[in-house]
């Protein structure tokens, strides 16, 4: 095999693993519907079990079949009422941390708002922090941000590490905001099979053309 065919095989190779390389981002979404269509399968946290007070932290949750740890430095707090119970911080300075996910979670999203002293809705606004296991971190911020705010983000360079909300203040001492989450969805991507067997035929023909080389040399 001379030269011009090893460039082209390697060429080949290339092009068949494009879609995977072209992947090597965070995406992020402001709809339920596309952040799911991102995704092949998804689980919903929505802390139904969770009532208006204080809960020491941080605390384990599970949403089959992935599991993850919320956690706020000054405890965290079940808020927005018993009709639609939220996760939210006890100290309104503090971030709401979401982090130690199992099952390589690869997408995380949800309803991200504020609320008040009481545990009640109000205008707000919410910065979201995301850091990726072995790639850069990255952030957004909601403005104005009520219970129908969703935002979410799916990696595809590797399993997200942390998920971090922090609200920020008015700057009245008198009024403050904390972060809440309501309906946290975790979810992953699975390469569908047509994908594996592209790339596994490249690197097939890859091992042929090495093979050749050492029978030639």
């Amino acid at each position: 095999m001379n030269g011009r065919r090893l460039v082209a095989l390697v060429c080949a190779l290339g092009t068949t693993m494009t879609p995977l390389a072209a992947r090597a981002q965070v995406t992020s979404y402001t709809t339920l519907a596309a952040y799911l269509a991102a995704l092949t399968y998804t689980a919903t946290d929505t802390f139904d079990d969770l009532s208006l007070q204080y809960f020491t932290s941080p605390i384990d949750r599970t949403v089959t079949p992935y599991r993850y740890s919320a956690s706020a430095p000054g405890g965290l707090f079940g808020a927005n009422g018993t009709a639609t119970p939220a996760l939210s911080t006890n100290t309104a300075t503090d971030p709401l941390t979401f982090d130690t996910f199992s099952n390589t979670v690869l997408g995380v999203g949800g309803f991200f708002f504020a609320t008040n002293y009481d545990g009640n809705v109000v205008p707000g606004t919410i910065r979201v922090d995301w850091t990726v296991v072995g790639s850069a971190a990255g952030f957004e911020t909601i403005v104005n941000a009520t219970t129908h705010s969703f935002f979410g983000v799916v990696s595809a360079d590797g399993a997200i590490s942390s998920f971090v909300l922090t609200a920020q203040q008015q700057g009245d001492p008198n009024i403050f905001v904390f972060p809440t989450a309501d309906n946290l969805t975790l979810g992953t991507v699975v390469p569908e099979p047509a994908s594996f067997a592209l790339v596994a035929a490249g690197l097939l023909g890859l091992g042929v053309f090495a093979r050749r080389r050492r029978i030639v040399a």
